[in-house]
């Protein structure tokens, strides 16, 4: 005879996400990205994104072994004022497993 177990709902998936600070700036102000929830010690892809332009690939790192890592991104000198930008991250062996950031807004230097 086995002994009693239980029967418990699976545990939620977690929704990858990126959050920066400040979400405004002049060009050349250093962007702060945190993530979390993404898988534990993958490859990840960060590309920063303005709003109609192809990504600028920035660099690749790994999670951590909670899933989280963070960075510092500079947003370019060539940013025009009132334009929008996010960061965008994604697992590189898992095109699914991806986050973007809320937008920042470029203001006048």
């Amino acid at each position: 005879m086995s002994s009693d177990f239980t029967i418990v709902s699976p545990r939620p998936t977690l929704v990858p996400a990126l959050t920066i600070w400040p979400s405004s700036g002049p060009p050349g102000v250093d962007l702060y990205v945190v993530a979390y929830n993404f898988p534990p010690h993958t490859q990840v892809s960060i590309d920063l994104v303005n709003e109609g332009a192809a990504p600028l690939a920035v660099f690749t790192t790994w999670s951590d072994i909670n899933g989280s890592f963070a960075a510092v991104i500079e947003i370019p000198e060539s940013a025009q004022s009132g334009g929008t930008w996010t960061v965008s991250a994604k697992v590189t062996n898992s095109p699914g497993t991806s986050a973007t950031s809320e937008p920042f807004t470029v203001s006048s230097p």
